[in-house]
């Protein structure tokens, strides 16, 4: 499962329902980590922000959007 559902799930207290299915014609199968990668490797960047400050960030954004 990928990390960002897991950490989704920590912050929420709450287990994802998921229904996993095979990839369709048009689903993104590589995603910009691999450019975030090139970046480091090219350009010296770096990002610094951690994926569970930025999953706080989206969920209380999304409790403050929708008033939940």
């Amino acid at each position: 499962m990928p990390d960002v559902i897991l950490e989704i799930e920590k912050q929420l207290d709450l287990k994802a329902n998921l229904n996993l299915l095979p990839l369709l014609s048009g689903d993104v199968v590589k995603t910009c980590v691999e450019a975030i990668k090139t970046k480091e490797k090219n350009l010296g960047y770096k990002p610094d922000t951690q994926l569970s400050y930025g999953v706080t960030l989206f969920v209380d954004w999304i409790r403050n959007y929708y008033k939940v």
